[in-house]
């Protein structure tokens, strides 16, 4: 019996870029960030850093006032 071979798919998926990535994480909570525990996600809220957005447009030396200690 002969076999035909499945057709190959017409194209692999693509990564996504750096818009669609920021574009899927920066209306979410700051909360949802990896490495953000509760306690975190209390403070960064109560002075108004609410989205992961809003973290990203932060210089690291705010975010270090604001969680105290050391990050990254």
């Amino acid at each position: 019996m002969h076999r035909t071979r499945p057709a190959p798919a017409a194209s692999a998926p693509s990564a996504p870029t750096r818009e669609d990535i920021e574009a899927f994480l920066d209306p979410r909570p700051v909360g949802e960030r990896y490495g953000i525990g509760h306690a975190q996600a209390r403070t960064l809220t109560a002075f108004g850093v609410h989205t992961i957005g809003i973290l990203a447009t932060l210089p690291e030396s705010t975010v270090q006032s604001i969680l105290g200690g050391r990050t990254g």
